[in-house]
């Protein structure tokens, strides 16, 4: 299953090894690029549940300027950094400094995060692997 969501940027769904992954990717000439992150099961089911959490930290930041960004955690060492207009979805890792982002991620303008929090949820109810998956339950 595949969903364009907006300037070659897709949510797709593939097998490797017999595990399914969830992918949210930029790709050039059909081609997949780095741009991008990927979920298993598990990360992907934390990633739809922090939708809504994701979502009223971009109306707290709508409503108090003085809010530049806030960092929603969804599994792991990935990390939902929102700001008024996009939402960037990255893997951090830890440093002497503290959390520090990766490359390993994707920027998404507003508009084509509006499309994917609708995308995974009906993926998430239509791939039957993915409706399986538990949540990472730790916090960070």
């Amino acid at each position: 299953m595949e969903y364009l969501l907006g300037d070659n940027t897709f949510l797709k769904v593939n097998d490797f090894k017999g595990v399914k992954y969830v992918h949210v990717r930029h790709f050039e000439r059909k081609i997949p690029t780095k741009v991008g992150v990927h979920f298993t099961p598990q990360t992907f089911d934390s990633f739809v549940s922090a939708i809504c959490d994701i979502d009223e930290a971009r109306q707290e930041i709508l409503q108090n300027p003085e809010v530049e960004f806030k960092m929603i955690h969804i599994s792991g060492q990935m990390f939902a950094t929102v700001k008024k207009y996009s939402v960037d979805l990255r893997w951090f890792f830890m440093s002497e400094d503290g959390l520090k982002p990766t490359k390993q991620g994707i920027w998404l303008p507003l508009c084509t995060w509006m499309r994917l929090k609708k995308a995974a949820r009906e993926l998430k109810n239509n791939v039957h692997e993915l409706r399986d998956g538990k949540s990472c339950l730790v916090s960070h």
